[in-house]
């Protein structure tokens, strides 16, 4: 079970535009801002990947306009990490494509060779934009407006550094939880504003105040805009594909399945399987099927992959047994002839055992082998922003076909009655031996049902032997 954690939780999806779980831990800016309300912009991201690898990253929510500096090209720097497993100190800083889409969307772009995997990681990029737009003028001076982006995970100690022309100030609500560090040059005015929390999808707007005469005089005519400011959400990346999100229901659906059979296994092998979550049957399988419901829908929308993780332990601990399962002791009861009626019956018994319901959910006989490899080339099919929940999936249709397998029971006494039927069918015996029969028989209880299958050997014995019966010991993949 503990390979199997790691699995579920290196397999995970993550939101960025290749298989990996990356978060933003922490940003910081510093915004330079002239008398023509020219900025030039400098942030730093660090990038925390956990696990897998990093193809592309988009950085919406930038300004309008932006040149990127060809001064100061965009990089992503390995940066010191606590990740006891990390490895990517000694790194050079990777260079990567960008792209600068239509819509505003910086996409930072890495060959799969060179894609950055697991560590922490400095983003850096600079450019330069135009605040002349944004800015209006009152009896106070000319206001210019920056804002630092929104990000998709909340971040701690969010830090802007401005320099500005001498004289500014900044505009600070009374609820704002900012703090203001200043330092006045003789042409120049340095603030540090530091945000302690920075909710996720939320943007900081970032207003400053400058004196007419520090600013070009063509901003005191600048129309004014909107005369309220509206904080909205970072734009949403798009959904991963539908295909992960499939793959988790049909794996749930499945493990739902195997719950609901584990009590006609009891009762046709006469064993005893132990549930890890010791609840009835139904109970586990509607939990398998909620469950699933929710995995299906945290890999749509493309959620963490922690979360992932969870809801897939949780169908597993339904589903899987605490050890082998248990053979139930015989009941009184007593041999009798197989009759023509229960020798159909063990034919019709041996057919379904190799590709009845139960054959598919047992990765230990045929069927099941053949339904595990066919999900495994359809996993292998799918597009690289799904591949990790299908890798999920896979997983756990894996632990569920091989939890409580028929490898480790009994046959079943109808089963075992018809292999032993045709063993007897193919029987030679020598003609200078005594004359031999053989006799199919079955142990009945007091209901009628059979508990053991034996072929008897009707011939003349030793002396001090009863009977001579061949039977199964041990069960086999078919």
């Amino acid at each position: 079970m503990r390979s199997l954690v790691a699995l579920l939780i290196l397999l995970a999806p993550a939101h960025a535009l290749a298989w990996a779980d990356a978060t933003v831990r922490s940003a910081r800016a510093r915004v330079v801002i002239d008398e023509n309300a020219h900025a030039h912009v400098a942030i730093d991201a660090t990038l925390r990947i956990e696990g897998g690898w990093l193809e592309a990253l988009e950085l919406d929510g930038l300004d309008p306009g932006l040149v990127l500096d060809a001064l100061d090209p965009v990089t992503m720097a390995p940066a010191p990490s606590a990740d006891g497993l990390s490895s990517v100190e000694d790194l050079a800083p990777l260079e990567p494509t960008v792209t600068l889409r239509d819509d505003g969307v910086l996409v930072l772009s890495f060959t799969r060779r060179n894609a950055p995997r697991r560590g922490d990681y400095v983003v850096h990029l600079a450019y330069d934009a135009e605040l002349a737009g944004r800015s209006r003028a009152d009896t106070d001076g000319i206001h210019v407006s920056w804002t630092f982006p929104a990000w998709r995970h909340g971040l701690d100690s969010v830090r802007v550094d401005l320099e500005v022309p001498a004289g500014a100030e900044p505009v600070l609500a009374a609820d704002d939880e900012i703090e203001v560090a200043r330092r006045d040059e003789s042409a120049t005015t340095f603030f540090t504003l530091t945000r302690a929390h920075l909710a996720r999808t939320r943007e900081w707007p970032i207003e400053i105040v400058v004196p007419e005469s520090a600013m070009a005089s063509r901003l005191a005519m600048a129309a004014p805009p909107p005369t309220h400011v509206t904080l909205t959400s970072a734009r949403e990346r798009p959904r991963p594909p539908w295909q992960g999100g499939i793959a988790l229901a049909i794996a749930s659906v499945l493990a739902a399945v195997r719950v609901l059979r584990s009590r006609r296994i009891e009762d046709r092998e006469r064993v005893m399987l132990r549930p890890l979550v010791p609840v009835p049957a139904p109970i586990r399988a509607l939990a398998c099927l909620a469950l699933g419901a929710a995995l299906m829908g945290t890999a749509l929308v493309g959620e963490h992959a922690a979360l992932l993780a969870v809801l897939a332990l949780s169908i597993l601990a339904l589903t899987v047994s605490r050890g082998a399962p248990v053979v139930v002791p015989p009941k009184l009861g007593s041999f009798r002839h197989a009759t023509t009626s229960i020798r159909r019956a063990a034919r019709r018994a041996r057919l379904l055992h190799a590709i009845g319901p139960d054959a598919w959910l047992d990765a230990t006989a045929p069927a099941g082998l053949l339904l595990l490899g066919a999900f495994g080339v359809l996993v292998s099919r799918v597009p690289n922003e799904a591949l990790g929940p299908a890798l999920v999936a896979l997983a756990m249709l894996a632990v569920v076909s091989l939890d409580g397998a028929r490898i480790s029971r009994p046959s079943p006494p109808l089963v075992a009655l018809g292999r032993l039927l045709g063993f007897a069918r193919q029987a030679r015996v020598s003609l200078d031996c005594p004359p031999v029969a053989l006799m199919p028989v079955v142990h009945l209880d007091v209901r009628g049902v059979a508990q053991e299958a034996r072929i008897r050997v009707l011939t003349a014995l030793p002396e001090g032997t009863l009977r001579a019966d061949v039977v199964i010991a041990r069960t086999g993949l078919l």
